[in-house]
């Protein structure tokens, strides 16, 4: 009797210590535009190598596969909200997003060919809020398009085409669609020289995005701007131009008979 006894109370530990050491998290939607850059004292959120202790340091590149720690435990995501089982702690992508170190960006490792879905893990009031980085789609080409997460220079990541994280102050801006119901059906093409204008190549024309106000234009393409992706960018930098108006830069098409100058070419690098 006194050993089973002993039994149970070792089962009760071993799962008591499995729930302290590992936490599941169902993400939440972004609300519009939200900034994560909260204060913590002392450093509570880390990221370290898969299935290891060893912290990442900053120095590092982002290269590998990383989990999310909350001081001692595991941060696990349930990746699909109507499915409990559906959850990972494995990232080939994990970076914090803010100086204050609490807010990392992070993509799902999934060799299954598809973009793996993108997160936000957050450490607020001493409680992790997990952000997901996702809205349905049903464009033509969402396929084509969804390229999960691409680095803009310095300034952030595109996610998808639909998403905007900026690095140092962690904002997250939801971008404006083209047709609400489709991710833009292009793809990005330039960030204008204050960083706050995106413009994304479609077929027929340069969709514009100032996403710190949602601002937009959609500048139609001619015919004659090409046909591949190099002789478009070429006609693009010898007859366009950035053109501030209300703080806010968009691209547009250069006066021939004015004194405009062609747009430099460095710009487009």
């Amino acid at each position: 009797m006194r050993n089973l006894i002993y039994v149970f109370a070792v089962a009760i530990l071993f799962v008591s210590c499995k729930g302290k050491n590992e936490s599941v998290y169902v993400p939440r939607v972004l609300n519009d535009t939200e900034r994560f850059n909260t204060y913590q004292e002392g450093d509570a959120l880390f990221i370290v190598k898969y299935g290891t202790d060893e912290r990442l340091k900053e120095d590092k590149n982002a290269e590998g596969e990383f989990s999310v720690k909350f001081r001692d435990t595991l941060i696990t995501i349930q990746t699909n909200p109507s499915d409990k089982a559906a959850v990972a702690n494995k990232f080939s992508f994990a970076q914090y997003v803010n100086t204050q170190k609490t807010a990392i960006l992070v993509q799902i490792a999934d060799k299954s060919g598809l973009a793996a879905p993108c997160f936000i893990i957050n450490l607020n009031e001493n409680k992790i809020d997990v952000v997901s980085l996702y809205r349905a789609s049903s464009g033509p080409h969402d396929k084509e398009f969804t390229k999960g997460m691409v680095k803009v220079a310095k300034s952030g990541y595109l996610i998808n085409n639909d998403f905007f994280i900026t690095n140092v102050n962690a904002k997250a801006y939801m971008i404006k669609r083209e047709k609400p119901e489709e991710r833009i059906q292009g793809d990005f093409f330039i960030l204008s020289h204050d960083k706050q204008t995106l413009v994304f190549l479609t077929k027929t024309s340069l969709y514009q995005v100032h996403y710190a106000t949602n601002e937009v234009l959609n500048e139609t393409l001619p015919q004659q701007s090409g046909t591949t992706s190099e002789q478009v960018a070429l006609f693009i930098q010898n007859n366009y131009k950035w053109v501030t108006a209300n703080n806010i830069a968009f691209l547009k098409k250069i006066n021939r008979g004015g004194t405009d100058k062609v747009v430099d070419i460095s710009t487009f690098k």
